[in-house]
């Protein structure tokens, strides 16, 4: 479904809904994610915003969930707003709600981290560019990765030029890809990984048929091959770039501090180190970067052929 298409859908669904109709749809989500200061968040802006919420739904949508600056104005409010038709969306296209409620560990996750950080519930313009993708149904977290259906040109090319070239991966199987991202926290271990491609493999074949994909594609620092010099052979994060082919790669420290420290460079000080991967990255910044991998979904299944 498209991005316009599902702007209506959640238009549609929310303007059927009285204040007490959606107030107890509201409160069934209880048992998934949100909490009860949240939801009396969401029906303090619902009431508030009863006759523009078809105008902010249609910017929601119009946002380009790769631009940063489209998600600035956007409310925090709508994010929490929005759950409901979201439900009600995956019960109609007979989706689980079990991955329903793991996809949106993201956004409890982050709205937690908002409220650490400034004594107050709300997101950052980059955590609602990225939760936009939940909404518009492109990411869902299977196991404990999250996989995206995407098309990426610029990456793409790259590939195409590297080591994939000379294996004759033919350019078409490269135009819609599944890429894959690691939650905070998440056990990425050679066998969770491996368990979560599986389930991947059942469920777009299963849920997007359509969606011509012959690739998992991923782009993280924990992907950069100089992190083999300080990672022992038991390390969960070898584990999961040993399942990768590495088709490009750039040093970059910014990104790895990004997720080790969860500051930029020049903030992190000595405070901050207490692990010997956050040790190495100030000691050696120059051994920071940022991998490019892909996975053959042929591969994946003898993956998970040898784990059984």
């Amino acid at each position: 479904m498209t991005g316009k298409n599902l702007a209506s859908y959640y238009i549609e669904y929310i303007d059927n809904l009285s204040i007490e109709e959606y107030t107890k749809e509201v409160k069934s989500l209880s048992q998934f994610i949100i909490n009860d200061t949240q939801i009396k968040n969401i029906m303090t802006y619902f009431q508030k915003n009863k006759g523009k919420l078809t105008d902010k739904i249609s910017s929601f949508f119009q946002a380009d969930y790769q631009q940063e600056k489209d998600f600035v104005s956007i409310d925090f409010e709508l994010y929490l707003l929005m759950l409901v038709p979201l439900h009600a969306k995956y019960k109609e296209q007979n989706l689980s709600l079990d991955i329903y409620e793991a996809s949106l560990m993201d956004l409890q996750w982050r709205l937690e981290t908002y409220q650490k950080n400034n004594n107050e519930l709300g997101l950052t313009s980059e955590d609602k560019m990225w939760l936009a993708r939940i909404y518009h149904m492109k990411i869902f977290k299977l196991g404990s990765l999250q996989f995206e259906m995407i098309s990426r040109e610029e990456d793409v090319n790259k590939i195409k030029s590297g080591p994939y070239e000379r294996m004759y991966v033919e350019t078409k199987d490269l135009e819609e890809l599944i890429s894959v991202h690691i939650m905070y926290g998440q056990d990425i271990s050679r066998k969770a990984s491996i368990e979560s491609f599986a389930q991947a493999l059942d469920f777009f074949e299963k849920h997007f048929p359509e969606f011509d994909y012959h690739y998992f594609y991923c782009k993280s620092w924990l992907l950069y091959p100089n992190n083999k010099k300080f990672l022992n052979k038991n390390s969960k994060i070898r584990e999961f770039m040993e399942l990768f082919t590495i088709v490009d790669q750039e040093q970059d420290v910014r990104i790895p501090y990004k997720y080790i420290f969860y500051k930029e460079p020049d903030e992190v000080d000595e405070t901050d180190i207490l692990t010997s991967l956050q040790r190495f990255a100030v000691d050696h910044p120059e051994e920071m970067g940022v991998g490019t991998g892909l996975i053959d979904k042929k591969r994946v299944e003898q993956y998970a052929e040898k784990e059984q």
